[in-house]
């Protein structure tokens, strides 16, 4: 499977960067790293797009949710329609071939549309969906590139609690205990260890907890939950409070009282998710996100900011970076020459050839060739 641990490794050694294995020669920050392999992802989205593909059967209508409250059924997880990411690029209504004889593939007129309420709404112009019949929806969404739930493991740190110390709060009179969760863009890890309970004796006085969450290694990371348990350190603990946090760290304070206390902390981990890049593109994916590494290292090195790691008796920066960029635009080069985007290289070989028919919608003939309004 193609994961991000996967292609930063493999580009870091493109790069000839040793990363965490030694002193960095390019990049320090790991929040470089992810950035590189961000960047990456979005031209890979045009590369190699992330076509989805779904079957809905219909209970009749013509206006349907793509995203947002309501949205259909089959648009979930890997197959999710996300606003401002996803673009549709065709209904057939009905698809199936035991239709295709009795009236037109591609019959339907559609446009998508803002609904006020957040939502993005397809609407089918040309015809209504019977009750029974499938739609299928076939569209683009970006890439996804994370870690298998294997690959972020819960936390093995317990959190530091003490008596926030700041004045009167919420929370409810008694003993209570903390664990924590990391986040990704996927889902959520199991818990940590518990914290030593803290008690709190005089709410109207020192009645909010302070909590310190330790710092993730891990590149998939997004940040981390809190929670806790009710008074006396009983029961299941619940959620009382979220971190945004690129390495998961972080200190929350705890005001809540245990009336307003959230979900039950997660048995399951899901902290993994759906990679969307194909193994097959999985070397070229690599080699496009090295090359981007290297052109973040050009921009570093012409800086100075001492954030390169090159040694200190280096005065000539521009001559460095340079170099990065030479090497970055060589992988360019490869990447492309892999996916057919090189100048020179894509295209039909010699004895290939191919037709633009333009026919009208007439008796099904669209099935076998795109009409006018297709085009």
């Amino acid at each position: 499977m193609t994961t991000r641990t996967l292609v930063r490794t493999n580009a870091q050694a493109l790069a000839q960067d040793p990363g965490t294995s030694g002193v960095a020669l390019l990049l320090t920050y790991p929040g470089d790293y992810n950035l590189a392999i961000l960047q990456a992802l979005r031209i890979l989205d045009v590369d190699r797009p992330n076509m989805r593909i779904v079957d809905q059967v219909m209970t009749a209508g013509f206006r349907f949710v793509l995203a947002g409250s309501g949205a259909l059924s089959g648009l979930t997880g890997a197959d999710a329609f996300t606003d401002g990411a996803s673009s549709l690029d065709d209904v057939f209504l009905p698809w199936d071939v035991a239709n295709q004889n009795q009236i037109a593939l591609d019959r339907n007129t559609w446009r998508t549309l803002r609904d006020p309420g957040a939502k993005v709404i397809l609407e089918l112009l040309g015809d209504v969906a019977g009750v029974g019949e499938t739609m299928r929806l076939i569209f683009r969404s970006p890439h996804v590139l994370v870690d298998a739930p294997s690959a972020v493991a819960a936390p093995t740190a317990a959190p530091t609690t003490v008596l926030a110390g700041v004045g009167a709060g919420a929370i409810t009179i008694g003993t209570h205990s903390y664990v924590y969760t990391w986040t990704t863009l996927h889902g959520e890890t199991t818990a940590s260890p518990a914290a030593a309970a803290v008690n709190v004796a005089d709410p109207g006085t020192n009645g909010k907890i302070s909590v310190t969450i330790p710092a993730s290694g891990d590149t998939g990371i997004t940040g981390a939950k809190l929670y806790r348990t009710i008074a006396g350190d009983t029961g299941s603990r619940k959620l009382a409070g979220t971190l945004t946090s690129a390495t998961g760290g972080g200190v929350l304070t705890d005001n809540l009282a245990d009336a307003g206390l959230g979900a039950t902390v997660p048995a399951t981990n899901t902290a993994g998710g759906p990679n969307t890049v194909l193994d097959g593109d999985t070397d070229a994916f690599s080699i496009l996100t090295a090359a981007v590494i290297l052109e973040l290292a050009a921009v570093k090195a012409i800086q100075n900011t001492g954030n390169t790691g090159l040694p200190n008796d280096v005065v000539d920066r521009r001559n460095q970076s340079d170099v990065f960029r030479s090497r970055s635009k060589e992988l360019r080069d490869m990447y492309r020459l892999m996916v057919g985007t090189l100048t020179g290289e894509a295209g039909p070989g010699a004895a290939s050839g191919w037709a633009d028919l333009d026919v009208p919608i007439f008796q099904g003939v669209g099935a076998l060739w795109h009409p006018t309004s297709r085009r």
